[in-house]
């Protein structure tokens, strides 16, 4: 969980797809099949992504950019995670 949510935080694209990946099990484990089920759509998608549905430049600014995230401010570590 500390890893996704530094992901999150930072923007990290690789970091995300990884924590996602190993949160499977979890969610197996803990009887949420419905988010497991969700996950391992969302992994699909993601993993076709560039192939299929983003030109390049917006693949690029979405991943090595981190517009895949959003933040409420610059700072990365600012506490406001998952509060609306």
């Amino acid at each position: 969980m500390r890893l996704f949510v530094r992901a999150e935080r930072t923007g990290d694209w690789l970091l995300h797809v990884y924590c996602v990946r190993e949160m499977l099990p979890f969610f197996h484990a803990a009887g949420r099949y419905n988010y497991a089920k969700a996950a391992h759509l969302y992994l699909q998608q993601m993993e076709g992504l560039h192939l299929r549905i983003m030109p390049v430049d917006e693949f690029q600014k979405f991943t090595c950019g981190g517009f895949f995230t959003i933040r409420r401010s610059n700072d990365y570590w600012s506490g406001t995670y998952g509060q609306t």
